[in-house]
């Protein structure tokens, strides 16, 4: 959630100058299985290894964490006309620091293992930095019937290197996802046709690169990759009051697999 208070500033005929305070509510939730009997079969939870006799794959554990916050940043852009027919526009967008506090809870846990230091309820606590970002846009009138528009945005996806849940639980080694992200990029071109008062048609393309690396970062829960965007919208003007539009997107992305395991070693199944 977003609150952002703005204020905006004709500089001159041509100059036209913005800016916010964004305050920005962030919750986050995260839910995963725990293959308990994997961790009996190794022996892994103090008791000797197969004690419990818990099943493969058949004796999962879950559990889920929630934490929230409040930060804040800004918002600033420009727009300035070079005709009535031209104009570019440029907005930028702060990062936000968010630390995220909340609770884990285990349920399904066997009841062997019950005891286990490790499936104890606690407190967690993560920082999570909501990306800045730059965008340029320009818009032009062809003709009266015809405008065109660009956009360039560039994300500062690269700041995000791991995402790291701590525990107050002196026992529960903190859950890390790496990540090594990339900035992200998005290139957007649109046409706009004006067919009468009443009828607008509306065509745009777009392309997004990804902010994962590569395959060995992606996860189960990401399957990011590059993405292609075609659109298409229809306009219709009732009134100078009431208007109606319909669009449709279709986004061309590979077919992927990630391969950041989820569970990398014994203890790690434990933290998720």
């Amino acid at each position: 959630m977003h609150l952002n208070p703005s204020i905006a500033y004709k500089a001159t005929d041509k100059l036209s100058i913005g800016a916010s305070v964004n305050l920005q509510y962030f919750k986050a939730k995260r839910s995963s299985a725990v293959d308990c009997g994997t961790l009996d079969t190794l022996g892994k939870l103090g008791p000797p290894p197969g004690a419990l006799h818990l099943m493969l794959q058949l004796s999962d554990g879950f559990v889920k964490l929630e934490g929230d916050s409040w930060g804040g940043g800004y918002n600033f852009g420009v727009l300035y006309e070079f005709t009535k027919n031209k104009h570019m526009g440029i907005a930028c967008r702060s990062r936000i620091k968010q630390t995220l506090e909340g609770d884990d809870e285990f349920s399904n846990v066997p009841t062997g293992l019950a005891p286990v230091s490790v499936f104890k309820n606690s407190g967690i606590k993560t920082d999570i930095t909501v990306t800045d970002s730059l965008s340029v846009s320009v818009f032009h009138n062809l003709t009266p019937t015809m405008k065109i528009m660009a956009f360039f945005t560039r994300t500062d996806w690269g700041l995000f290197k791991e995402l790291r849940v701590r525990f107050d639980n002196p026992n529960q080694r903190d859950s890390v996802t790496a990540g090594n992200w990339l900035d992200i990029y998005r290139y957007s071109m649109g046409l706009i046709y004006v067919h009468d008062p009443k009828w607008t048609f509306r065509i745009g393309v777009a392309y997004d690169t990804s902010a994962v690396p590569n395959a060995e970062y992606r996860t189960p829960r990401i399957q990011d990759s590059n993405r292609r965007w075609i659109v298409a919208g229809i306009g219709y003007k009732v009134s100078q009051a009431v208007s109606f539009n319909v669009g449709y997107a279709h986004i061309f992305i590979p077919n992927l697999s990630p391969t950041q395991a989820s569970i990398r070693s014994p203890q790690e199944t434990i933290q998720y």
